[in-house]
């Protein structure tokens, strides 16, 4: 009976014990669900703010399309009402442009021109040049206008030397002291034909040939010349020389002002001309 009591005893104690334990498992258990909880309620918190984000950054980006699509209709419209005017305004203005050049290239036939259509033939080149690029493509018939050109370059290539002197004598034109004195760099590059009497030469050797720097006086008064202009010249082989005191005829080009010390030390600025043909007399 003592026996049955102890183990009585002993079984209580150990219930007491187990009972103990499990508790304090289940105590442990439920804060871990209550930490598990919490985290996941704060996750479902930042899922919600991150939702409300991405819904937000897709409305402006809807926004933002609509605004690209209402803009690109709008750049449509402009290019379509851009090609209107083009069509109605631009394009006949271009044409009209390009029709006078036209119609003067087409004055010269095929193309195969003389030497007399030079001055004509650049003064189309100047047209089509000034012509924009737009317009530059309406015209047509522009390879006449280039065929031209080399016509004359080719003409130029088979002249005789008679030929070259007769041709450049024939642009020459005469002009008075004043002219070429009051403008000279107006008169640049212009050939001209100047008539006078040598009062002054030097005859010098350069690269090998005879050079002439002239100082010829082109105004006859009764007894007279005076008004000096400052001439360069290569003889051809064969002429006579030039001396001082000779009445020539020189044809060449104006190249503007020469300016040169005087045995005085003063400074003297005269038109120039470089000769290309004398006639001595």
């Amino acid at each position: 009976m003592k026996n049955e009591r102890w183990i009585w005893l002993f079984t209580l104690a150990f219930a007491v014990l187990l009972l103990t334990g499990c508790n304090g498992k289940t105590e442990e258990l439920t804060a871990q669900l209550e930490a598990a909880r919490a985290e996941t309620e704060s996750v479902q918190e930042e899922l919600g703010r991150v939702q409300e984000e991405l819904e937000s950054k897709t409305k402006e980006l809807e926004e933002t399309q609509t605004a690209l699509e209402n803009k690109e209709k709008e750049l449509k419209s402009a290019a379509q009402e851009l090609n209107e005017v083009k069509e109605q305004v631009l394009i006949p203005q271009l044409k009209e442009e390009a029709a006078a050049v036209s119609a003067a290239i087409a004055a010269l036939g095929d193309g195969k021109v003389s030497l007399s259509q030079e001055k004509n033939i650049e003064a189309i080149r100047s047209q089509y040049d000034a012509l924009s690029a737009d317009a530059r493509k309406y015209v047509d018939n522009y390879t006449v206008l280039t065929t031209a050109e080399a016509t004359i370059q080719e003409l130029y290539a088979n002249q005789s030397e008679e030929e070259k002197e007769q041709a450049f004598k024939a642009e020459c034109k005469t002009y008075s002291y004043n002219e070429i004195a009051r403008n000279p760099d107006d008169y640049i590059d212009t050939p001209a034909k100047l008539r006078g009497k040598v009062v002054q030469i030097q005859e010098t050797q350069l690269l090998g040939s005879t050079y002439y720097v002239m100082r010829v006086n082109i105004t006859k008064g009764k007894y007279t010349w005076s008004d000096t202009v400052y001439a360069t010249y290569f003889p051809k082989s064969g002429e006579n020389r030039i001396l001082t005191d000779d009445i020539i005829t020189m044809w060449g080009t104006l190249q503007g002002t020469e300016t040169y010390t005087t045995v005085l030390g003063a400074s003297v600025t005269i038109p120039k001309i470089s000769v290309s043909y004398v006639a001595i007399g």
